[in-house]
């Protein structure tokens, strides 16, 4: 199998494009993940190319089980990752709403940016649930339903987004000591940046304009790949990792953990 171009660096596919910014968000969630896994046997749900599985495999889990329903993702993971930390890592195909797994799998279940693309999201923190151990750890992270309407986002393969109250809601209702995180708080300089890149994307977009969209794009540092390399995890500007959210933030994408409950309800 020959890899197109949109595919070769392994951190997204399926002609996604990302700005710098962004890319950072996604290494740093799995870096704040990384503190919760040392000896751990972990689900990566939604892992993509593979390349926060196998860092979390180097931060210590004892084992990592990376799922995705992209079979060019997961192709790319085997190839670029398995081989390197074949005992302690592993990729799956599945369907997150019914997964392949038996009751009490994992220590930790990670799941970033997949729930708002679930149609049945509640069946899926419900499978979530069974595989989890009693007492085991889930980190999910969900952009931020009101940044979409601020800077215009089209999130166009998005079934449903969240609030802030809307999420820890669905989250309680089946798992314990839930906490809410956040990522780079959207104010100032930073809101009016995004809309201004994103309302020129758009139009450049719109009135076919390909060539000079690629150009501007060099000049906001947008680039439709990033190559992803685990030296980058150390390089997370600060404003992009996992903080405890606070009332009056408005972050890019809200970052939850969660444990399932030690005693089963009757």
């Amino acid at each position: 199998m020959k890899f197109k171009e949109d595919f070769e660096f392994g951190l997204f596919v399926e002609d996604n494009r990302m700005e710098i910014q962004d890319y950072y968000l996604h290494l740093g969630r799995y870096k704040f993940a990384s503190r919760f896994v040392k000896d751990k046997l972990c689900l990566d749900l939604g892992c993509g190319t593979g390349y926060g599985s196998s860092f979390l495999v180097k931060k210590g889990a004892k084992t990592v089980v990376g799922g995705d329903k992209s079979e060019k993702a997961l192709f790319y993971a085997k190839s670029c990752y398995k081989s390197k930390q074949r005992k302690s890592l592993e990729f799956v195909y599945l369907n997150a709403t019914s997964l392949p797994f038996l009751d009490s799998s994992f220590d930790v279940v990670i799941s970033f940016e997949l729930i708002e693309h679930l149609k049945n999201y509640e069946r899926f923190l419900l499978e979530i649930k069974r595989v989890l151990k009693r007492g085991g750890v889930l980190i999910l992270s969900t952009p931020s339903r009101r940044v979409g309407s601020i800077v215009l986002t089209d999130w166009k393969y998005h079934l449903h987004e969240f609030s802030k109250e809307e999420l820890l809601g669905l989250v309680n209702k089946y798992f314990v000591s839930s906490k809410m995180y956040g990522q780079h708080s959207l104010d100032g300089i930073n809101l009016v940046l995004r809309r201004v890149r994103r309302t020129a994307r758009r139009l450049l977009q719109t009135l076919g304009m390909r060539k000079v969209q690629i150009l501007l794009s060099r000049l906001f540092r947008y680039n439709r790949l990033v190559p992803c390399r685990m030296d980058d995890f150390d390089e997370i500007p600060d404003k992009e990792k996992v903080v405890l959210l606070t009332d009056n933030s408005t972050p890019i994408a809200f970052v939850v953990t969660a444990r399932k409950p030690v005693r089963v309800s009757s």
